[in-house]
C-alpha cells in the first residue's frame, strides 16, 4: 500500500476518511502514523478498513494533509497477542469420573 492507493475524502470541515483495502492495511497505516506523527492531527479513529483522520483547521487544512497522509510510510505489524484462554472448566463442564459398575456375580 502506498500514498496513491489510499481513498481520501472530507469527513466534515475538520477530518479526513481515509479508506484502505482490509484491516491489516488499517493497523499498518495506523503504525505508520504513529511512528511518524501528522502536524495538526488530533485524532485517529479505526474502523475494519477505514481510519477517520480529525485534525485541527488552525494547524492545517484538508490539502495539506492529504498530501502528508500520502507520504506515511505503513509499517508491517506482527500478529496479536491474544492471552491464552482459561484451562478452569465450569462446574456444567468439568468432567466427572462416573465408577465402573461391579461386576455381577
Amino acid at each position: 500500500m502506498n500514498g496513491d492507493g489510499l481513498d481520501v475524502r472530507p469527513a466534515g470541515t475538520s477530518a479526513l476518511l481515509v479508506t484502505v483495502a482490509s484491516l491489516t492495511e488499517v493497523v499498518a497505516f495506523r503504525a505508520g502514523l504513529a511512528a511518524a506523527p501528522v502536524p495538526g492531527v488530533t485524532e485517529v479513529v479505526s474502523g475494519a478498513r477505514t481510519l477517520l483522520v480529525r485534525f485541527d483547521p488552525r494547524r492545517t487544512d484538508p490539502v495539506r494533509l492529504r498530501s502528508a497522509l500520502a507520504a506515511v510510510d505503513p509499517r508491517t505489524v506482527g500478529p496479536s497477542r491474544t492471552p491464552p484462554r482459561s484451562r478452569s472448566r465450569s462446574p456444567t463442564t468439568a468432567r466427572t469420573s462416573t465408577p465402573s459398575p461391579s461386576p455381577s456375580g
